[in-house]
Order: structure tokens, then sequence, then C-alpha cells
């Protein structure tokens, strides 16, 4: 795991310009290629014990990835390149990406988070107000709730993919 010094990470914030984003919303993002990309996961509490991991899949335009080195995780912090790195403390994940970096065949980033463990009962149903957080350059953009979860052991949380040429951010949250 990575160590993430706590400024890289955003605190909780209660009032905010950001623009709160709806499930299925898709936002060009071609002001940020050029700014590295934070995307926070944050929660509020959780019900019993669990462990959240995040997942970054780096997609071909089949959908498919190209190899296990595509999958960003805990085992598996950051792109050779340094395009994407991911870390977590505490109850956040953090997942940094600089669109510029990445290489031409990549078509899709998904950014995914997991309950770890194989118990059914542990779902997203014991998470209370997961939120997702994009911050571009120096400021909070937008922010996500991931609302009705309940029997979920893995969220698609946003995808950036590429559209005609321009870096656009899908909202699933599903």
């Amino acid at each position: 795991q990575v160590e993430t010094p706590n400024e890289i990470i955003a605190p909780m914030v209660s009032t905010t310009n950001a623009a709160y984003i709806k499930r299925g919303q898709r936002i060009s993002v071609k002001e940020l290629e050029g700014k590295v990309i934070k995307i926070i996961y944050e929660h509020k509490s959780v019900k019993q014990q669990i462990e959240i991991d995040g997942y970054i899949f780096m997609l071909q335009e089949n959908g498919k990835v190209q190899s296990d080195n595509d999958l960003i995780f805990f085992g598996n912090t950051e792109t050779s390149n340094g395009a994407i790195k991911s870390s977590s403390a505490g109850n956040q994940s953090l997942t940094l990406i600089e669109l510029n970096k990445l290489e031409d065949w990549v078509n899709k980033v998904e950014v995914c988070y997991s309950i770890y463990g194989n118990e059914p009962n542990k779902n997203f149903s014991l998470v209370e107000c997961p939120l997702i957080r994009i911050i571009g350059g120096d400021r909070e953009l937008y922010r996500f709730e991931l609302s009705n979860l309940n029997v979920e052991k893995t969220v698609v949380a946003i995808e950036l993919y590429r559209y005609k040429g321009e870096w656009k951010i899908n909202f699933i949250g599903s």
C-alpha cells in the first residue's frame, strides 16, 4: 500500500461550489486533459467492520484489458508511466489520473470500489453516505453520491472514456 501524504487526500467539507451530479450524467473533461484529476471515494461511516478497496481498469476499445498491468489496485498502485496512481487512508480512497499520459490504446478508465472478502452479508447496504468527489487542478468540480446501493459488493462509480477524440466522464454508480 502506498503511503499517501495527508495533504493529497482532500478533507470532507460541508460547503462547496462543486456541482452535484446524478447517476447517468455525462460531462466533458476536455479542460482537465493537461491536469491531474483527483477522484476521491469517501463515506460517513459503516454499520459493521468492512474494508472497501478501489480498483481502476484501463480498457481497450473492445472493453478488455491488455494485461494484468492494466488493473490498478492495492497490489499494483500505479501505471508504469505514472498516468494513474491509487492509494487509500482511513475511509478515503484516492485515484490520480493524468489523461494526457494515458497510452493511445486506452479507450476507457473505469473506477470501481469493492468490499473486500466473500461474505455475502457484507455489501454496500452497510455503508453510510458513499460519495465520489472529483477535483481538477486545485478545485473541487463534482460530487456524486453513490445512492441506492444494497446487495452490491462492487460498484462501478465512474468511467472516463474517449468519444470523438475527447475525454468525458460517465457517472455510473451501479
